[in-house]
């Protein structure tokens, strides 16, 4: 009984506790001699008291001390409230000699807690490194994103130096993220990098998507740049006395890590799209009113932040009496961070049916207010109709033909037991006759038209056969470029639904060597779109790995012709 009242005094004692970080940072961490530095201390903690810093300075002035603000963060857990505060607290330090200097009994006191911490060694620099002449580094928009949250990556060179010639030596590969790549806008501006002025331009630009949690990597860029050694000021310059100056070097940016947060598993909403960012919704519809097995057709169009490129098509209209084809995607961006994906949708009614006007709601990710915001759609009520009303007109000319059918008869009876003129006699076989013939005329028209579509259909099979033929000669001339190897991979991939032009050869019926060389020229052709070089030299035209993707494509096109 005693152990049990200790545990619960202990229990009670130390949920009184109030728990306390500290952190201590050095900025910069390698002061120079002679020039001021800050020693910063940031305070976490939930207890309501300012905290109070105390530390030996060491061989080093103590030239001021500066309070940055309170910053407070509540959180509620299991309907539990918790606040904590942040206090950052920095000390401006300066020191005369360079070497190894030493900041001992450093303690912090807040409210009833004494925390001390062990000394901390920082080395003065006799001066300052010098400042590199050029360098390569990439800047993404956020360094903290959610699962599918898009991140615009930008790629610049700094230089103080006259550059003469660059080219990209290394694309990043960025595994992990989808990819949009830009064409990058190179006009050069003024800035300044730690207190040194440059010139800078953007030499690579893309809009990624991450598709895996935890910490990822955004590739370096590797650049050649040839560049003056000589001063841009110097005179004479412009005048050719600067031959042989120039100078090549290589420069690679450094690995930018980005920490990929996963979505709230709490609350998703069963119309979760799974896109990230603010989107919109707009629906077309052509008329509200049809006849049996006539085409209803809808659009659809999203537009947004988030990867569209991974959307499928959301369902709209869901009846028995509707048949429902393959909905077409079409994507395009607009501007660098937002894109536009059409969907269009086709049914056929295969009855008459009534839809009433539904309400559909999509729901996409606020990674701003980290909620779940659902938007919706109105599909206007249709109708299809047009069955009951042929059946009914062909009841009532069943009824004409046997009322006519049964006038003629008694006619003919009155006629045969009188004298004179005799009244044409009708045959009762006559309307069985009409209808053959209209039997007969229908199969005629229904053969005539599938000799006109096989003769159409392989007119179309022989342009499609051309067109890639003349493709592949373009390729073979001009060499790896994105836009013909995007017409050439669809080739294979005539529903499209993949995105991916590395998954469609990846899923194709291609040998393994055929599919690792169009994978290496797709590299290749991005490259040389999106790189510095339009044209890349080392691209090896395999003309029997584009005979098979030909053969492939024929297939696929023959199937897709006869399925039609």
């Amino acid at each position: 009984m005693v152990k049990i009242l200790f545990i619960l005094i202990v229990m009670i004692l130390g949920g009184g506790l109030k728990a306390t970080e500290v952190e201590i940072q050095i900025d910069p961490k390698n002061p120079i001699k002679g020039e001021p530095f800050k020693v910063i201390f940031k305070v976490d903690t939930d207890d309501n008291n300012e905290p109070y810093i105390s530390f030996n300075p060491g061989g080093t002035e103590v030239l001021g001390k500066k309070n940055h603000g309170l910053s407070v963060r509540t959180t509620i857990i299991n309907g539990k409230v918790s606040t904590k505060r942040e206090a950052a607290i920095s000390y401006e330090l300066v020191s005369e000699r360079a070497g190894n200097i030493k900041l001992s009994n450093i303690k912090v006191n807040i409210g009833k807690k004494l925390l001390s911490f062990k000394d901390l060694n920082i080395r003065v620099l006799a001066k300052g490194a010098k400042p590199k002449s050029f360098f390569v580094t990439a800047i993404p928009s956020k360094f903290t994103a959610y699962i599918g949250e898009g991140i615009d990556v930008d790629y610049y060179l700094y230089y103080n130096v006259p550059i003469v010639a660059h080219e990209i030596a290394e694309f990043p590969k960025l595994n992990n993220f989808i990819k949009r790549f830009h064409v990058p806008n190179e006009r050069s501006e003024t800035v300044d990098f730690n207190g040194i002025v440059y010139q800078r331009s953007k030499k690579y630009s893309a809009r990624v998507y991450p598709e895996k949690t935890g910490k990822l990597i955004i590739d370096p860029l590797r650049l050649k740049v040839q560049y003056s050694s000589r001063n841009r000021n110097r005179p004479f310059s412009g005048f050719g006395f600067s031959l042989g100056q120039y100078m090549v070097k290589t420069t690679s940016s450094a690995k930018v890590e980005i920490n990929v947060l996963p979505l709230p598993a709490e609350n998703i909403p069963k119309n979760f799209l799974g896109l990230i960012g603010e989107h919109d919704f707009s629906l077309k519809v052509q008329r509200q009113k049809y006849l049996v097995n006539e085409a209803i057709e809808l659009k659809l169009e999203v537009t947004g932040p988030g990867a569209l490129e991974n959307l499928d098509a959301p369902k709209l209209l869901s009846n028995p009496n509707l048949e429902t084809f393959d909905t077409k995607g079409d994507m395009n961006e607009i501007g660098n961070s937002n894109a536009r994906k059409l969907f269009e949708y086709t049914y056929l009614a295969r009855g008459p049916l009534k839809m009433p006007e539904t309400k559909i709601e999509f729901s996409f990710f606020d990674p701003n207010s980290k909620t779940y915001i659902a938007k919706s759609i109105v599909i206007p009520a249709i109708t299809v109709s047009g069955a009951q009303i042929a059946s009914r007109q062909q009841t009532e000319m069943g009824k004409e033909t046997k009322n006519s059918d049964s006038v003629a008869l008694s006619n003919l009876s009155i006629k045969k037991g009188s004298v004179g003129l005799l009244a044409p006699v009708f045959d009762p076989g006559i309307v069985s006759v009409y209808w053959k013939s209209i039997v007969n005329i229908v199969l005629v028209c229904g053969i005539m038209l599938f000799l006109i579509s096989m003769v159409l259909g392989r007119e179309k099979r022989d342009k499609n056969e051309k067109e890639l033929i003349k493709l592949c000669t373009n390729i073979k001339k001009v060499g790896a470029h994105y836009s013909l190897a995007f017409k050439l991979i669809n080739y294979i991939n005539p529903d499209n639904k993949e995105p991916s032009l590395s998954k469609i050869i990846e899923r194709s019926d291609l040998s393994d060597k055929a599919k690792r060389y169009f994978i290496d020229f797709i590299d290749l052709s991005e490259g040389s779109s999106y790189g510095h070089d339009a044209h890349l030299t080392n691209f090896d035209y395999k003309n029997e790995y584009f005979k098979e993707l030909q053969s492939l494509a024929k297939k696929m096109n023959a199937k897709t012709m006869s399925i039609t």
